[in-house]
């Protein structure tokens, strides 16, 4: 992998995350929305202790582990972006940070990004490649932890 990729890659990554967060939060309203429209069944007989065989109990078990796993993704994201942004912040060139934060943090597409900087969509892809050069180097001298 070609420096300028891996630096791609490691910016990529903080779109990755965040998709993985969305989803879960995604997953989250639909597990509510379908634990409030599940009725309990209500019995005059003795029910055997241990096993959990309400829908609702299911309902609420899952929506706990997805919270542990909302909580575990977001802590992933948040350090990743952080790392992300210690990059792209060291970065000397405005145009530079720009093009990457626009890209990989606000989620711009080329078009977006070529608006702002008020120039062609080849120019914006020049000048991120030339980002993302620049990114690699940092990145070769960032701690492992990156």
């Amino acid at each position: 992998m070609t420096t300028v990729n891996s630096a791609k890659e490691f910016f990529e990554k903080c779109r990755r995350l965040e998709r993985r967060v969305d989803d879960k939060l995604d997953e989250a309203v639909r597990l509510r929305a379908l634990a409030t429209n599940i009725t309990a069944n209500y019995s005059d007989q003795p029910h055997g202790g241990g096993s959990i065989n309400s829908p609702i109990e299911r309902a609420v078990l899952r929506l706990i582990e997805l919270e542990r796993e909302i909580a575990d993704a977001v802590n992933d994201m948040v350090d990743h972006r952080r790392a992300a942004q210690s990059i792209i912040d060291s970065l000397t060139d405005d145009r530079y940070r720009d093009v990457l934060t626009w890209r990989y943090f606000s989620l711009w597409n080329w078009e977006q990004i070529a608006e702002a900087m008020a120039c062609e969509r080849m120019q914006v892809w020049r000048l991120h490649g030339r980002a993302l050069l620049a990114a690699s180097e940092l990145l070769a001298k960032a701690p492992m932890n990156c």
